[in-house]
């Protein structure tokens, strides 16, 4: 995540209030007004890694910065489905975190812009390319969390999720079926811990898997859960 620093510590800094401002008005679902934000710290974030001023660790800051900022961007224009838009988001979101590695300081977070991108390609109408997206993403957020569980068990919970949200295809529906068991699974191991936070994850995943059961039964008492 952007680390708010400075030349001068005791200084507000501009990109990292309009970073913070992005994510609020994204999470209050206010998508216009987010668009405005996510435009402003974009913009600040690209001055500060294309300034012959920024230092070599600052400009890979600024530039997982960009890149979690294009995440919210994309997830705003997705809701007001301008796909078109959050196509070209996300896949400079995408550019951005491979050109760094997963693990290096103030890395872009990959499983996340490529769930932008696996969701801008679902809006389009192109779900082979979308689930190829949203595998990668799950495959990213299976290495960091092997690495890391802590940091990366709600991501992985995240991006296991999407696919089984999407696949309602009669071919995909195996495949739906068991990646909303885990993800019902991971969010069930985050709620034991934070409950307040992620029952209502647990809720959502639960939804998914009810809709992704063939079994009436087994759908019903997944959905009365």
């Amino acid at each position: 995540m952007p680390d708010g620093k400075t030349k001068a510590d005791d200084v507000p800094d501009p990109a990292l209030a309009a970073f913070e401002i992005s994510a609020r008005l994204v999470l209050a679902g206010r998508y216009e007004e987010a668009l405005t934000a996510t435009d402003e710290a974009a913009r600040l974030y690209r001055e500060r890694i294309t300034d012959t001023r920024t230092g070599p660790l600052e400009a890979l800051g600024a530039a997982a910065s960009r890149a979690y900022v294009l995440v919210f961007r994309c997830e705003a224009l997705s809701k007001l489905e301008r796909w078109e838009e959050c196509l070209r988001t996300a896949s400079e979101a995408v550019a951005l975190s491979r050109s760094q590695q997963a693990d290096a300081p103030f890395a872009a977070p990959p499983g996340a812009t490529l769930m932008g991108l696996a969701t801008a390609l679902w809006g389009l109408g192109r779900p082979q390319e979308a689930l190829a997206m949203a595998r990668e993403s799950v495959a990213l957020y299976r290495r960091l969390t092997s690495a890391d569980p802590a940091a990366h068990t709600l991501g992985l919970a995240q991006a296991v999720n999407n696919p089984a949200r999407r696949r309602s295809v009669r071919d995909h529906r195996r495949r739906a079926l068991r990646s909303a068991r885990e993800a019902v699974a991971l969010y069930r191991q985050l709620a034991r811990d934070n409950p307040a936070v992620h029952r209502r994850d647990v809720a959502m995943a639960l939804g998914n898997l009810a809709r992704a059961h063939s079994s009436r039964e087994a759908s019903l008492a997944a959905a009365q859960e």
